[in-house]
């Protein structure tokens, strides 16, 4: 888990990069393959995009959540300038200011990111657009939550027949844990709560992060999608 590459040509230049990383989770291959091309062009490059300073927007830091997308985002905090994380995971996209005025997490490894910042500072929600599809994020907040009443609601067993696998949900000396297992190996998170019906599932030492979007009837969780950078609306059903 954790592999992946970047591969990066600049023809005017005669100059290719290719990067191969293997589990090493501080590793990004994107923003490698750019600090070489920085430094190999070092002079000869046009004038970098405007960072955007987190100063005027801590009101806006926090975790984003719509609905209809069933997707998580995160604006952050990086040495002073904003940052958008998808779905939990621990490497955040540099947000810049182009030209024509717009908020965006350049195309790399996922394709453009717009953020419609201004508009969320109104007040209005923060609108996100990737993939030719907009949606109205509002911000999540954990401290109205029951942490109790979900991981009660949501202990089980679930099957998901698209990917062949089970994911159990079980508490584990007072963590709420999901074991993932297919035909292929296994792995297990910590499983967050943060809303009724909203998870976060991630291992704080990799960049494997999802968000569970729950259905739930009589109390009880009766399965989830999962989405996260690679993935949409892989269904669990409990068994």
């Amino acid at each position: 888990m954790g592999g992946t590459a970047q591969m990066l040509t600049a023809p005017e230049h005669g100059l290719d990069i290719v990067i191969l990383v293997n589990g090493a989770p501080e590793a990004d291959a994107v923003k490698l393959a750019n600090q070489v091309l920085d430094a190999v062009l070092d002079g000869e490059l046009g004038v970098p995009a405007s960072k955007i300073s987190s100063e005027p927007y801590q009101s806006l830091l926090g975790t984003w959540w719509s609905a209809s997308e069933e997707m998580l985002y995160s604006l952050t905090d990086k040495d002073g300038a904003l940052e958008l994380t998808v779905c939990g995971t621990p490497l955040g996209l540099q947000l810049e200011r182009g030209s024509d005025g717009r908020v965006i997490a350049p195309g790399r490894s996922l394709g453009e990111i717009e953020v419609g910042l201004d508009r969320a500072h109104r007040g209005d929600g923060l609108t996100i657009r990737f993939g030719g599809r907009s949606a109205t994020y509002r911000k999540v907040s954990k401290d109205s939550v029951d942490v109790v009443a979900f991981a009660a609601a949501a202990v089980g067993e679930y099957r998901c027949a698209d990917a062949n696998g089970t994911a159990v949900i079980a508490t584990d000396e007072g963590r709420l844990v999901i074991r993932y297992n297919d035909p292929w190996g296994g792995v297990e998170t910590d499983l967050e709560c943060l809303g009724e019906t909203l998870g976060l599932s991630a291992r704080p030492s990799t960049k494997w992060s999802c968000a569970l979007s729950f259905s739930k009837s009589g109390g009880r969780m009766t399965g989830f999608r999962v989405n996260s950078v690679r993935t949409r609306n892989l269904v669990f059903e409990r068994v």
